[in-house]
């Protein structure tokens, strides 16, 4: 697995679950996604290596999207974004801002990251739960670590896992 860095500049909650839940009419709904909470502005990155396959709007999902195709088959999608920073084609390291959460809500949805990850298969590109490459995932460190500071009001390097089932909105 080389999905190891976190999707945005600092940990955050996720305000949405992947999986089946009730939408907001009553009616049940699948997120193939996770939101996680983002300050207007954050900075998305790339969780991994690959090649950028897709910029721009989408019917689909809310701001742009952009999606990574990474190897062994696994691909990422970053919606909700303002502006971006890639072009279709390029090449990312893990790390490279992919854009940024814009200042107001598309569509008047929440200013979170829809972070996905899928895996492709004979029927196309399938989605997985991100919760678990999330809690593996590293953030990402303007400045090394103070190995002797004290951990007490330091938050959690991993975010808590979401619950299948539930919704957080």
């Amino acid at each position: 697995n080389d999905l190891l860095r976190y999707p945005l500049s600092e940990i955050s909650r996720p305000l949405t679950d992947f999986g089946w839940q009730v939408g907001p009419a009553g009616a049940a709904v699948f997120n193939s996604y996770i939101t996680l909470e983002a300050r207007p502005s954050a900075v998305v990155l790339a969780v991994g290596p690959g090649t950028v396959a897709f910029v721009g709007p989408n019917s689909g999902y809310p701001g742009q999207l952009v999606v990574v195709n990474h190897q062994g088959g696994r691909q990422t999608r970053y919606a909700n974004l303002g502006a971006t920073s890639v072009q279709r084609g390029q090449r990312v390291n893990a790390g490279t801002r992919l854009g940024t959460i814009p200042s107001r809500p598309a569509n008047g949805r929440s200013r979170g990251l829809w972070f996905e990850v899928r895996y492709n298969s004979s029927v196309g590109w399938v989605a997985q739960n991100p919760g678990p490459y999330l809690q593996r995932m590293e953030p990402a460190r303007s400045t090394p670590p103070n190995p002797t500071a004290p951990t007490g009001n330091r938050p959690s390097p991993r975010p808590s896992p979401p619950r299948n089932g539930s919704s957080n909105r």
